[in-house]
């Protein structure tokens, strides 16, 4: 993440600390107002009201489109990357999940070109990998928290829908023009 967006997503945190009850509900009824109303949120960039939403119903993370695709998939078309903050300062499956595409939030960030941005998402999304980093992008405790869902989770299946009924071998079989021929053998 960026410093701009740690910036910002700090200064909304404190912001909605501050918060009197009734404004933070009123914020946090936005996002249940219609079944597709986070997504409205998102591609307006409502980070006051996305973050409240998010803070008292986490299950809006896991909300698909018509698509497949979920809020953080949503978070791609973000620049500054607030947006992808906010979807990720609660843990869920989101980072796990593909849309009809096959395409993970990861995937949806490399397309569009934001690359520091899906270097977090990376993270998020292969916690294993990265759990022993040191000075990431990503703070190890929110690591270690997406390694602790994705265990819950068991194997998270990321293959694409189409994907699902492959039996993968074990070893990759040779190509009848990778075999040795007489000459190979000979030399």
């Amino acid at each position: 993440m960026t410093d701009y967006a740690r910036e910002r997503f700090e200064e909304l945190k404190a912001y909605v600390d501050n918060l009197p009850k009734a404004e933070f509900d009123k914020q946090a009824a936005k996002g249940q107002v219609h079944n597709k109303a986070i997504f409205d949120m998102i591609r307006k960039g409502d980070a006051l009201g996305v973050y409240c939403s998010v803070k008292q119903k986490p299950s809006l993370l896991e909300k698909r489109d018509d698509d497949g695709m979920t809020p953080l998939h949503w978070s791609g078309s973000d620049k500054p990357g607030v947006m992808q903050e906010i979807l990720t300062s609660e843990v869920s499956n989101s980072p796990w999940v593909c849309d009809r595409f096959g395409r993970l939030p990861l995937d949806v960030l490399r397309d569009g070109g934001h690359h520091t941005h899906a270097d977090k998402m990376e993270r998020l999304t292969y916690p294993r990998l990265f759990r022993d980093e040191k000075d990431g992008p990503v703070s190890p405790e929110k690591i270690k928290a997406f390694d602790d869902k994705s265990k819950a989770l068991g194997r998270p299946d990321t293959r694409p829908p189409f994907a699902n009924n492959i039996d993968f071998k074990s070893s990759i079989p040779r190509l009848k023009s990778q075999a040795k021929d007489r000459g190979d053998l000979e030399r």
